[in-house]
This record gives C-alpha cells, sequence and structure tokens, in this order.
C-alpha cells in the first residue's frame, strides 16, 4: 500500500513541476484547458476564439470536466481531475479483485502496477488528454459488467464520447461478458457501439470538420506512412513496447489468456499498425487504453482462477512479489519519476519562479482575446478567448491582451510593432523575459522604449 502511495504521491509532484517549468504548452494542454473552461461557461466545445474541438476528436465527454472549473478556476485542474480519476479507476479495480476473492496481497501488487508502471506514469506526465480517463471508465465498466449490470449503461455513454476511437474499444468487452454470462444484452451493447462507432467516423466528423479522418490525418491514407515504419527500426520499437505491455501478464496468461488477449485487442491492432512512431511505440499519452484494457484482462483472469487452493503460495507470495518486482525494473527502464531512465529534472524539482508565474497570469484581464506565447498557453488557458501568433489573422480579429515571452516579440516583431507605434496599447508589465500588453490609449512615451528594445534587439538577430 505504501508502494501506491508513493506512486501517487510522485504522479501529482511529478506533473505540477513539470506545469511550473511550462512543459504544458498549447499543444495539447492549453487547447484542452481552452476547450474545457469554455464547456463549464457555456460555450460548448469552443476554443482558440472560433475553433470547435469536436473538429479535431469527437470527445464529447470533455463537457462533463467543464463544471469542475467552477469550483476551481485554475488551468492546473484538468491534472489534477485525470490523477483523481486513476485514483478513484484504481480503487474500483481493488474492489472489484476483493468481492471476485482476490487475495488482499495479490489484489494490492495489482493496483500498485495498475498506478506505478511506465505507461501509467507516461500518460498522467504527459500534460492532460481527454483519454487519461480511460484509467475511470474502464474499471467503471468492467466493474458493472461483473456485479452491476444494469447499472453499466452510464460508463457506457460516457465512454462512448472520450473519443471516436472509443466506441470499439469496448466492444471485446461486452462480447466477452455476453458469451461468459450468458448476457444477451451485451451482444445488443457490442452492437450499438458498433454503429456508434461508424456513424462517428463516416458521418459526424465529416459533417462538423468538412473533411474525412483521413483527410485530417492524412499519413493514415498513405501506404508510404506504413511501409516506411515497418522497418527494422520501426519492428524493434514496437517489440520493445509489446515486450513491457505483457511483461506482468506472463504469470497469469496460460488460464487467462482469452480476457488479457480480448480486451485490449481493438486498442493494441490501432497503435500497432499506426504509422505514428510514438504512438506504436507506446509514449506520451498513447498506453491509455491499451494499459487499461489489458489490466481489466489480468483482474479478470486472475479472478477466474482464485478458488484452487493448490495454489495458495502462488497467490499470496510469489504472485504480489512477481508484480511488484516487474514493476519496480519496469520504472528503471522506461519510468519518468525518479529513479526511470526517462526522468528529468522537469518531474523532480519545482520551478522556484513559479510564484512570479502566478503573479504575472493574475494580472492579464479575463476579457478579451488573448494572445499568448505557445509555452504561456499552459499558465492562461482558462479563459473564453485565447489565439497564439499561428492562429490569429489581424484583419479578422483584434487583440485585446498580448502576453508574450520576450522571444516571441522579436520573432513577429514585424506583426507587433506596427499595432505598438499606433499607441492602441497600454504597458501592463514588463521584464527580460515577458510583457504584457492591454487594449487601451496610451502615452506615446511609454511605449518609446518598448519600441526601441525590440527594434534594436531585431537588427541584432538578423544580423
Amino acid at each position: 500500500m505504501t508502494g501506491i502511495v508513493l506512486a501517487l504521491y510522485g504522479l501529482i509532484f511529478g506533473s505540477y513541476a513539470a506545469f511550473t517549468w511550462n512543459k504544458f504548452q498549447l499543444t495539447d494542454y492549453g487547447k484542452y484547458v481552452n476547450t474545457v473552461w469554455n464547456c463549464g461557461h457555456g460555450h460548448l466545445f469552443k476554443f482558440l476564439v472560433d475553433e470547435n474541438y469536436l473538429n479535431t476528436h469527437l470527445s464529447y465527454s470533455l463537457a462533463l470536466l467543464g463544471p469542475f472549473f467552477l469550483i476551481w478556476d485554475h488551468p492546473f485542474l484538468l491534472s489534477v481531475l485525470q490523477w483523481m480519476g486513476l485514483i478513484i479507476g484504481g480503487f474500483i479495480f481493488w474492489r472489484t479483485a476483493r468481492l471476485r476473492q482476490v487475495n488482499h496481497s495479490l489484489a494490492a501488487a495489482l493496483v500498485f502496477l495498475y498506478t506505478a508502471y511506465p505507461y501509467t506514469q507516461s500518460v498522467m506526465l504527459s500534460e492532460f488528454h481527454g483519454v487519461a480517463f480511460y484509467y475511470l471508465l474502464v474499471p467503471w465498466l468492467y466493474h458493472g459488467l461483473c456485479f452491476q449490470k444494469r447499472w453499466v449503461w452510464i460508463p457506457f455513454l460516457i465512454t462512448l464520447g472520450l473519443r471516436e476511437d472509443a466506441p470499439f474499444i469496448l466492444i471485446p468487452f461486452f462480447l466477452y461478458f455476453a458469451v461468459t454470462d450468458r448476457w444477451k444484452p451485451g451482444y445488443v451493447y457490442a452492437l450499438s457501439a458498433l454503429i456508434f462507432g461508424l456513424i462517428g467516423l463516416g458521418v459526424v466528423f465529416p459533417s462538423l470538420s468538412g473533411v474525412s479522418l483521413m483527410e485530417r490525418r492524412p499519413d493514415l491514407g498513405k501506404l508510404a506512412s506504413y511501409t516506411q515504419r515497418m522497418g527494422w527500426e520501426g519492428l524493434e520499437l514496437r517489440s520493445k513496447a509489446l515486450f513491457w505491455l505483457f511483461l506482468p501478464v506472463l504469470p497469469f496468461i496460460k488460464k487467462g489468456w482469452i480476457p488479457i488477449l480480448l480486451f485490449p485487442l481493438v486498442g493494441l491492432i490501432q497503435s500497432m499498425i499506426t504509422p505514428y512512431p510514438f504512438q506504436y511505440s507506446l509514449y506520451y499519452h498513447y498506453p491509455a487504453s491499451v494499459f487499461t484494457c489489458l489490466f481489466a484482462g489480468i483482474v479478470e483472469a486472475v479472478s477466474r482462477n482464485t478458488q484452487n487452493k493448490k495454489e495458495v503460495f502462488l497467490k499470496l507470495v510469489f504472485l504480489p512479489l512477481y508484480l511488484f518486482v516487474i514493476t519496480v525494473i519496469a520504472h528503471h527502464e522506461r519510468g519518468y519519476l525518479w529513479g526511470g531512465k526517462e526522468y528529468s529534472f522537469v518531474y523532480g524539482t519545482m520551478n522556484q519562479k513559479r510564484d512570479i508565474m502566478v503573479a504575472l497570469t493574475a494580472k492579464i484581464p479575463k476579457e478579451g482575446v488573448l494572445l499568448c506565447s505557445v509555452n504561456l498557453a499552459g499558465l492562461c488557458a482558462n479563459r473564453k478567448d485565447l489565439i497564439s501568433w499561428e492562429y490569429w489573422d489581424p484583419e479578422k480579429m483584434t487583440v485585446d491582451i498580448f502576453f508574450l515571452t520576450f522571444k516571441d516579440v522579436i520573432a513577429y516583431r514585424n506583426r507587433l510593432l506596427p499595432l505598438l507605434r499606433k499607441n492602441e496599447y497600454v504597458l501592463i508589465y514588463q521584464d527580460e523575459r515577458r510583457i504584457i500588453l492591454q487594449r487601451g490609449s496610451s502615452d506615446p512615451s511609454q511605449m518609446s522604449g518598448l519600441i526601441e528594445k525590440i527594434t534594436r534587439f531585431g537588427e541584432k538577430e538578423s544580423n
């Protein structure tokens, strides 16, 4: 149990530490914060002023997170929510295992694996992504299928709206329980998920975005994208990902291979055939559906084979010890927290200047269009209107506030200087790294020093 607490503490500390180091930037964290904040304030799926997040992913369930911003209006909220989802999901898995007669030590070892394994670390420390809620929804769904089938429609509906591929990931669960428990509604749920997913991909996504999924992600439809990723390097990366994924299940696969292989099947196929290296390597947020579904398969395999009294020593001593040792070894090889090979100081130390950043963001008015540097967006995206240089068209949109790094000021000086020379902005804050400007009448003398500095540094950079 101590290992579980330490793992959970390390995840929330590492996430906030990375947040203070501005690791959570516009993509993807700032976009998610802006979208969810708008959902909570009556502007469903609106982000970056005039964009709709459903044009990126069919993540209807994000709207359910919006009201939390009415309780705590802070940009780090989404990281806290996904961390809490992991805690609740881990508890549900533990409760399910105990109700299915899994002994306490093995159930605790399973939860330690669930919370501390490098794939979980990768998802929880990779900013925020909606798929992180597989860590809550998969155990909730699995528990319902085991004990409360009449209420399974709740996690079913929420998971359907997690992303456009989520309906297909659910199908193996319902088919399995339809067969093993002779539960005929399972076939209806599986068919409903299939139809919902196909309609989402074939009708809803194209009608919202104006393009098909293949057109939005052109590499998915190019044969060359796959063939060039199927060479030795691609196969090596896939093999390593699969090795660490299936290493914890080896003691269980002989008697429980069906749920272990069936539950994560759709997510696994999707991950392995993709042309994107980070996805088939199971880095960042990509392990979310695969690892959670695989874990449900482990719990099912253990639960179906707990009555053999001849295996008491195996279940009380060997299996818990094996899971603990494998988790520690995997952490050393792929972990992001202290002691892991992917560890970085951004996960282990707080930025000592975080108080300055908090004070700066407090100076930014909530009303009006805010244009900010990409690496600052994670600090101030909890607002209605947010934009960055890449998305801003000055002929169509007037910016009310600028929150910029001086590096960005120099890079985009040709777009910024004409606005400053019109004396339409007031300088709220300036130091060697950042400036904050607000739209309003200003004294020309106030801006002259900033204009001169930008011009001087711009000429120096050009030379």
